[in-house]
C-alpha cells in the first residue's frame, strides 16, 4: 500500500498516487508519494516566487492545493519572456469568476503604455498558439494568462 507524503501538499487522485507514472499532456508525472517529487514541488514553488510578483498570500495556497499547476506556471514564464521579452514584468494573481464564483490563477504581463495595445494582444495570441493551447487539458480551467496595460 502506498502512503502519500503531503508535507503541506494536498493528496491527489489515486490514479496519480498509485505508484506508476501518469502521462499528462506530454509530461510524465511521478507518483507524489516519493520524497524527491515532494522536494521538486517545493523547489518549483520557490522558483515561481522568484520569477513572478506575488502580492496575494493565497496564491501560494492555491498552488499548494493544485500542485499539478506548478510546472505549467513555471514553464509559462519561459514562453512569456520569449515572446514579450526577457524583462517582461510577470505577476500571479487570483481572480474570481463573477458567474461561477470559482477562483482562477492568472499570470499577468504588465505592458507599458508606450506599447501599442494591438501589439501586446498579438503577442498574447502568439503565446496562446505557440504553447498555451497545448497545455489546456492539464490546467483544467484553473490557470489563465492576460495582459495589463499600465
Amino acid at each position: 500500500m502506498n502512503t502519500l507524503v503531503t508535507l503541506g501538499w494536498p493528496t491527489v487522485s489515486p490514479r496519480i498516487a498509485s505508484g506508476s507514472p501518469t502521462v499528462l499532456g506530454e509530461r510524465i508525472v511521478a507518483p507524489l508519494h516519493t520524497e524527491s517529487h515532494t522536494e521538486r514541488l517545493a523547489q518549483l514553488l520557490y522558483e515561481i516566487q522568484q520569477i513572478y510578483k506575488i502580492t496575494q498570500p493565497r496564491v501560494q495556497l492555491f498552488l499548494r492545493k493544485h500542485p499539478l499547476l506548478l510546472e505549467v506556471v513555471y514553464e509559462a514564464a519561459e514562453h512569456l519572456r520569449k515572446i514579450f521579452g526577457p524583462e517582461a514584468q510577470l505577476e500571479l494573481r487570483l481572480l474570481q469568476d463573477p458567474e461561477s464564483g470559482d477562483e482562477e490563477l492568472f499570470a499577468l504581463i504588465h505592458v507599458h503604455s508606450d506599447v501599442p495595445p494591438d501589439h501586446a494582444l498579438n503577442q498574447l495570441q502568439q503565446f496562446d498558439e505557440e504553447w498555451f493551447l497545448s497545455v489546456q487539458d492539464e490546467i483544467d480551467g484553473l490557470f489563465n494568462v492576460d495582459v495589463v496595460f499600465e
